[in-house]
């Protein structure tokens, strides 16, 4: 059955490729899981040098060794060195706790933040780029819950 109170925005900063997933809703692990080998796969193809996920607007109803298992697919499928903020509310700390330190740990530059321009400033910074000289991100379509986002 499609998770149908799940949704995700898209967007993309063009250059210096950044991509950004806004999600919406309640997410599921499976839909969360899927997603993350679809966003390793699209990263691998190139073009695209950071990644942002806001969770600002989703439920998170994963538990911790699941949060370990889609933190896995990122530190196994994601380009070595690749800057990855997470934007969270206060009590989703603990998923991002698990996800920052696993893929730190793989080699990915990851860190969150509560406020989403503070997390586009710092991956732009990442990436010797400048936030304030990029305008706003192209808006790419919505992507269904059943449709793992990609650029």
């Amino acid at each position: 059955m499609p998770n149908t109170s799940f949704s995700v925005e898209r967007f993309v900063f063009v250059p210096p490729g950044v991509f950004i997933a806004r999600l919406h809703g309640s997410n599921r692990f499976d839909v969360s899981l899927a997603n993350a080998q679809k966003l390793c796969e699209r990263f691998l193809a190139g073009g695209l040098n950071a990644l942002i996920i806001d969770y600002l607007d989703c439920t998170l109803g994963h538990q911790p060794h699941e949060y370990r298992r889609i933190a896995e697919v990122f530190a196994r499928g994601m380009p070595a060195g690749l800057p990855f903020a997470y934007v969270y509310r206060p009590e989703q700390a603990a998923h991002i706790m698990v996800m920052t330190r696993t893929l730190a740990a793989a080699g990915l530059k990851a860190r969150g933040f509560n406020d989403a321009l503070e997390a586009e400033e710092w991956v732009f910074a990442q990436l010797g780029a400048d936030r304030t000289k990029a305008g706003a991100p192209r808006a790419l379509d919505s992507a269904p819950a059943d449709e793992p986002p990609d650029a």
